[in-house]
């Protein structure tokens, strides 16, 4: 739906982000880091989906729309793999 082209948007970012990803040499760490974002991503969507297709008490369709986006941001940074060889050192005078 048109209505829904943002939502939408960002749920195939986050797919593609997924699918993209090498778990295998992920840190323990990173790894809970994912699964408690992807909970929290899923929790949202849940409570989203209630509040406007069940209860219809939501005032806005959109109001999920940025915090989703931030959440995959979130999950982008730390999925995407850091090259560290590229940095260079701060020199403080």
């Amino acid at each position: 739906m048109y209505d829904f082209e943002e939502l939408s948007y960002t749920l195939v970012i986050l797919s593609k982000l997924l699918s993209q990803s090498e778990c295998s040499t992920m840190s323990n760490d990173e790894q809970n880091y994912i699964q408690i974002y992807l909970k929290a991503i899923i929790s949202d969507l849940s409570s989203w989906r209630k509040s406007i297709f069940i209860n219809k008490s939501a005032e806005d369709i959109h109001y999920l729309d940025k915090t989703l986006l931030s959440s995959i941001a979130q999950l982008q940074i730390t999925l995407i793999p850091n090259d560290n060889s590229s940095e260079e050192e701060i020199e403080f005078f």
